[in-house]
């Protein structure tokens, strides 16, 4: 059996304490455009938000080649890095047993992803094909994930 919990006295009030010495500044006078950086009704311009969050969701991919040998993959994902970086798509290898997948794109469409593995058929990959995957919602530029990370 629980004791009862102890009674809280609610009748003290710091509003009678006095206490003058405590001073807060006052805000300067802003109209609602200073305080906010926009007048009331607008919406910050996009320039001023933050980056947009990168994600994964579904998506499409369209694969290059597949083989059980990592070093294969990796000198695909090179030669293919050279392809189709000129057309903005980053390569990526992904892993699943027993194969390492060379795979281009971060397609949020069937339609974009088809037009892909046109564009991948016709710089040497005859028998590219599309995979439903995980793709990132805002995939980095193919200049910017191959350039290491500053040392600062």
């Amino acid at each position: 059996m629980q004791a009862p919990a102890p009674a809280v006295d609610e009748s003290f009030d710091p509003l009678t304490l006095q206490d003058d010495d405590l001073q807060f500044p006052a805000e300067p006078e802003t109209s609602p455009t200073e305080r906010t950086g926009t007048a009331l009704g607008q919406l910050p311009s996009p320039s001023s938000q933050a980056a947009p969050e990168n994600v994964q969701i579904d998506g499409f991919r369209v694969q290059l080649f597949a083989t059980k040998d990592y070093e294969n993959a990796l000198v695909a994902r090179k030669e293919a890095e050279f392809v189709f970086a000129e057309y903005g798509y980053n390569v990526y290898v992904e892993f699943d047993a027993p194969y390492y997948k060379v795979r281009v794109g971060d397609c949020k469409s069937r339609e974009e992803a088809e037009a892909l593995r046109e564009l991948a058929r016709k710089n040497g990959y005859p028998s590219a094909w599309i995979v439903k995957t995980k793709v990132w919602s805002n995939p980095p530029s193919p200049e910017a994930a191959s350039k290491p990370p500053d040392s600062n």
